[in-house]
């Protein structure tokens, strides 16, 4: 009778110890969910930017704007080493050479990128807005150092002008950002943490 009433009580400790199929899932969801709030997060901020960036109304409104101040910084930063530059639009040029900023040389792609891994990543939001910030001026002058290097580029030689813009400062500007998002997680992390009380 001992014997019996042994295993039923060690039978009955083993079904309360194994897991339902509900807490598996909830272990199971609970361990992943952090990466699948990053994913949808990311990939919702980057659909919005695109879909933005691809409407007429932005394209016919803003975007001139963005290509201008562009074309202003680039030539504000060559006159400064001499080129004798002026901007017109969307155009960098001088006595001897023209060029002009179009789609995929403005730095917003690059800056979306930017916001969409900062926003989608877990720490605060003020944690978010300084690097945001810091990494989106970075990233703008950074752009217009590359207007101003292809207009130097293209001064010289057309092959150097299109190696330049194709190949180098593509491979550049992903690296960059890459750099800079590597660089706030980092950050952003550390700081999260030191405060940790446990």
């Amino acid at each position: 009778m001992n014997k019996k009433k042994k295993r039923r009580r060690s039978k009955r400790q083993l079904d309360q110890v194994e897991p339902t199929v509900k807490q598996r899932f909830l272990a199971w969801w609970g361990a992943r969910r952090p990466a699948a709030v990053f994913i949808f997060t990311f990939f919702v901020i980057m659909g919005g930017f695109y879909a933005i960036y691809t409407n007429p109304s932005f394209k016919a409104n803003i975007f001139p704007t963005i290509i201008a101040w562009n074309a202003k910084a680039g030539s504000f930063l060559l006159n400064i080493f001499g080129f004798g530059t002026e901007a017109m639009g969307e155009n960098i040029r001088n006595a001897d050479f023209s060029v002009a900023i179009k789609r995929g040389c403005d730095g917003l792609e690059p800056i979306a990128l930017l916001l969409a891994v900062m926003a989608a990543f877990p720490v605060s939001w003020r944690k978010k807005l300084i690097g945001l910030g810091l990494g989106a001026i970075s990233l703008l002058l950074l752009n217009v150092i590359r207007v101003a290097t292809l207009f130097v580029a293209g001064l010289h030689s057309y092959e150097l002008f299109d190696t330049m813009h194709v190949l180098v400062w593509q491979f550049l500007f992903i690296i960059i950002t890459l750099i800079i998002c590597a660089i706030w997680v980092n950050w952003a992390t550390k700081i999260s943490i030191q405060h940790d009380p446990t």
